[in-house]
């Protein structure tokens, strides 16, 4: 196998790789990772097979001897194509952990995908990561909604979405980054907390992805009270933010906004998405917060992350899975 790292010229091949693999989507393009390349040393690897076909990218940054895949990223590890097979894979970890290795890389921090992102069973990397002795550094919950399985509201969600209806409160697309990020700021400062993202960089992501990033924003007249933020990719909707202003919280507007969505997007995508409930590597759960997601009738989905000792790795570690009678 032959690997390279990222260049700018190949963005165009990247992307279109990860539009056309069986578990990557938007969030994992080159506008995307790049929208705050100041931050990162960027170390992505893209992957050709003996017959030079492209068969994985891998979006990763370095700092020092460690790798990250991608410290800046909410998922990835590797990036599949449809074609991949258990064989190919063994010649994948072996090509590009040897690859590491030989660049004085120490640790590899792996950040899987979660199941509901896939548009193909993809987990060959968890299986690997096993045979190569990984471990198992954080686990922490999504919870979210199997839109073609629904279950029914909890009675304090129904309640607070009629409380809404009744004061006339409604639910709009809208391009006013502006006034939400205000909502959003206050209200995380509640929390001695901030958005991951800037409004700038909020606005630039939404002026990269205009059909993947959308503000759904809850009205009073003319008054914005609350508003939910989503990445929209080929099978899943995810809430990057929920946000509300006093008066939204008392007349329900954020239930009255999800409500909206879930239903909307029911109609041709598989999972919502409510994002992590859990912090500190998956040892603090966020009890009140998880309740409100369930109670919408989500349900738990866990979110693995590894540690992989390359000074110590050796490629003995997956050929053991192998004898000469199966290749």
């Amino acid at each position: 196998m032959r690997i390279e790292k990222y260049k700018n010229e190949y963005k165009q091949m990247w992307d279109h790789f990860v539009r056309n693999s069986k578990n990557g989507n938007f969030h994992l393009e080159r506008g995307f990772i790049d929208h705050h390349k100041e931050k990162f040393e960027d170390y992505s690897l893209l992957i050709w097979d003996d017959n030079d076909k492209l068969v994985s990218v891998f979006p990763a940054n370095r700092d020092d001897n460690n790798l990250y895949s991608h410290a800046g990223l909410t998922y990835g590890g590797f990036i599949l194509c449809y074609e991949m097979k258990i064989y190919k894979m063994f010649d994948l970890f072996k090509a590009c952990f040897s690859y590491l290795k030989e660049r004085n890389i120490k640790m590899l921090y792996y950040k899987t995908i979660p199941y509901i992102y896939y548009k193909a069973p993809s987990e060959e990397d968890k299986y690997f990561l096993y045979l190569c002795n990984a471990r198992l550094a954080s686990r922490n919950i999504l919870l979210a909604i199997n839109l073609k399985n629904r279950l029914k509201y909890r009675k304090g969600r129904i309640g607070a979405i009629k409380k809404a209806q009744k004061n006339q409160l409604f639910v709009k697309e809208s391009n006013d980054l502006k006034s939400y990020w205000e909502i959003l700021i206050e209200l995380l400062e509640l929390y001695n907390s901030k958005p991951v993202h800037t409004l700038e960089e909020m606005e630039y992501l939404k002026s990269e992805f205009p059909g993947n990033i959308k503000l759904y924003g809850c009205y009073q007249n003319t008054t914005l009270l609350a508003g939910v933020l989503v990445f929209e990719s080929e099978i899943v909707v995810r809430t990057q933010y929920i946000a509300s202003n006093a008066t939204g919280k008392n007349l329900g507007a954020v239930d009255l906004i999800l409500s909206n969505l879930i239903e909307e997007y029911s109609q041709d995508k598989n999972y919502f998405d409510f994002g992590a409930s859990t912090a500190n590597n998956g040892y603090y759960i966020n009890v009140s917060l998880s309740n409100q997601k369930e109670g919408f009738g989500a349900m738990s989905v866990v979110h693995d992350q590894y540690e992989v000792n390359i000074s110590e790795w050796n490629v003995s570690l997956i050929d053991r899975a192998l004898t000469k009678s199966n290749i």
